[in-house]
């Protein structure tokens, strides 16, 4: 069977590897690039233009400031919004965001919270560092998801993340890696296509500057493959500790709004 059910919007719950999971993310957000770049408009647009405009107008250091705060919120619409999709086509962004809205207030206090203990196990070594945000890497996905109140929210997470905590280990490293090294990378490609193919002259390189506006793109449009690769991998170990019953769960909520919006219509 494949693991992407194009008419149904389905994905199958099975146990994956996270490199098999970057895999199904890249092919999710392709099939369902329509919604996908809708909500980037609504969102990604006004997060970069605010970071570029800080960064330009203050200072770099402020303008990635804005983008450590902003970044969590950004990327919670597409967490929504892959979640929707993986059991209809039909997704209404305003539905989306909606969802996205009422969740703010814990998803602010999960950032402050990953910052603290993050920040605090920094003092120590590196790798209780690792093992905080490990811990804590799925609390938003828990808020979003499970609708789960900011305590008891904690607890969760954590069960999910140790669970399978080698697993998540590696996640919260490579992912690490991914959002640190694309605005490097942005940032290179673009001056290289500006100089090289459009023979126009690039801004200053970021490692000179503090930050530019190459950089700043490639990090908010590699932001919503991030929050799918985030979710299909909480679902992925969702899967291998409570079995079949999640896809389940998610399948009655899909039915449910289903019948909630034909009761609309009619």
């Amino acid at each position: 069977m494949s693991d992407l059910n194009v008419h149904g919007a389905r994905v199958v719950l099975r146990q994956r590897q996270f490199i098999d999971v970057v895999d199904l993310a890249v092919r999710f957000v392709a099939l369902h690039g329509r919604p996908y770049a809708r909500l980037s408009l609504i969102v990604l647009l006004p997060s970069f233009l605010v970071t570029w405009g800080l960064g330009q107008a203050i200072d770099w250091a402020w303008g990635w400031l804005a983008v450590f705060a902003l970044l969590p919120l950004a990327a919670a619409p597409f967490t929504v919004l892959a979640s929707r999709l993986m059991f209809t086509e039909q997704v209404r962004l305003r539905e989306v965001l909606a969802v996205t809205l009422r969740s703010v207030p814990r998803l602010v206090l999960a950032r402050t919270l990953q910052t603290l203990a993050v920040g605090a196990a920094l003092f120590i070594l590196v790798l209780p560092a690792i093992w905080a945000q490990a811990l804590l890497l799925f609390l938003p996905e828990v808020i979003l998801l499970e609708q789960s109140r900011f305590f008891p929210a904690i607890s969760r997470a954590g069960r999910i993340a140790h669970a399978q905590v080698g697993n998540v280990v590696l996640a919260v490293i490579l992912l690490a890696l991914f959002v640190g090294g694309t605005p490097f990378l942005a940032d290179a490609a673009g001056r290289m296509v500006l100089d090289n193919l459009l023979e126009v002259r690039p801004p200053e390189p970021l490692t000179v500057v503090g930050g530019s506006a190459l950089s700043l793109f490639g990090l908010w449009a590699a932001l919503p493959f991030v929050s799918t690769i985030r979710f299909l991998f909480y679902i992925d170990l969702r899967t291998r500790t409570e079995g079949w019953d999640i896809q389940t769960r998610f399948a009655a909520l899909a039915a449910r709004s289903q019948q909630q919006e034909q009761g609309v219509s009619a």
